[in-house]
């Protein structure tokens, strides 16, 4: 019996036999016997730390892609706030900017009023003193041209129309039927919004051709009105301008025009006569040499004579005078007018 278990025991144990590799018998043999249950033991437990293992691998990979999907999200994140921040920066700039254009326009829409303003003041004055012509008698409706800023208007008659046009009209609450009273009153609308807009259009035209240079680039030493006589000492009316500069200064045309006189007198001495248009003529008197003939026509501007001392004179001096219809009116005031435009042009 005794035998019979051993052979059991022995039985239940395993034999592993370790030999180097060789041609002939080898040497030595290494054996090892464990049992079954000692290798039932070792495999539990090696599974076990597999698991373990795998588990342990698992949860640390995911860790990992866990940590590099947040980077990436954070990444992303910050990219789309730079990109927002960017945008907002970029976005002020353009109000700013947008502020800015307003702000010139609004400027440049008060600096037009101002201009308007002062336009509406110059033509009242050319008004007045009758340098435009078909608007002396009044003025002020002449100066309304420039207060009315917004011309709107719409006309042309409305003839009866097809039925199926008709009928779409209809649906759309309208009609093509002709209404005389509607028209006329349209028409009536346009014709002086047209001829307002017209009218305007005239006023500028005269403005442009009115003498407004100055005749000379010198002092003025005598002014127009009563003086006391430099001959006789006693009041007289003077009727233009002197202008004192050197002999044989340039004179301008003050206007585009066309001469009608180049003649010698025993006041004036040689002198021109520029004739322009609406009724306005300018003199230019105590010349030198005359530069022009009778029939030339000029530009404003264009030198026309050389400045004297003929006729009856003290010195070198130039004598402008100014006539409308025959009348002679202040050369200075038209000179002032000059430079009020000037100034309108001048942004």
């Amino acid at each position: 019996m005794s035998k019979d278990k051993e052979k059991d025991k022995e039985g239940k144990k395993f034999c592993i036999y370790l030999w180097p590799e060789s041609s002939g018998m080898p040497k030595k043999v290494w054996k090892f016997r464990f049992s079954v249950s000692l290798f039932l033991f070792i495999l539990g437990i090696g599974t076990v730390v597999f698991i373990a293992c795998g588990i342990i691998i698992t949860d640390y990979t995911r860790l990992q892609l866990s940590d590099a999907y947040n980077s990436f999200v954070l990444s992303k994140s910050d990219y789309e706030r730079y990109s927002l921040e960017k945008n907002r920066n970029q976005i002020a700039k353009k109000l700013k900017s947008l502020e800015n254009v307003l702000l010139q326009e609004k400027n440049y829409q008060a600096s037009l009023d101002k201009k308007f303003d002062t336009l509406q003041k110059i033509i009242k004055k050319a008004s007045n003193m009758g340098l435009i012509s078909g608007i002396k008698k009044d003025p002020d409706k002449s100066a309304s041209v420039l207060q009315n800023k917004q011309l709107l208007g719409v006309g042309g008659p409305e003839f009866e129309c097809s039925d199926s046009a008709r009928e779409a009209l209809r649906m759309l609450g309208s009609d093509c039927a002709y209404d005389e009273k509607k028209d006329l009153s349209t028409v009536s609308y346009n014709a002086e919004s047209i001829q307002v807009l017209e009218q305007f259009d005239d006023l500028l035209s005269q403005l442009e051709i009115l003498p407004f240079l100055l005749p000379v680039y010198g002092r003025i030493s005598s002014y127009y009105g009563v003086r006391k006589s430099p001959f006789s000492g006693s009041p007289r009316m003077h009727h233009g301008l002197d202008f004192a500069l050197p002999y044989g200064s340039e004179v301008f045309s003050t206007a585009g025009g066309r001469i009608v006189s180049v003649k010698r007198h025993s006041i004036y001495g040689l002198m021109v006569d520029v004739e322009h248009t609406g009724g306005i003529r300018t003199r230019y008197a105590h010349l030198s040499k005359s530069l022009v003939n009778v029939g030339q026509t000029v530009e404003s501007g264009q030198i026309i004579a050389k400045v004297g001392s003929s006729g009856r004179s003290t010195g070198p001096h130039l004598h402008y005078e100014v006539h409308i219809n025959g009348k002679s009116i202040n050369p200075k005031k038209l000179i002032q007018l000059g430079r009020d435009l000037g100034r309108l042009v001048n942004v």
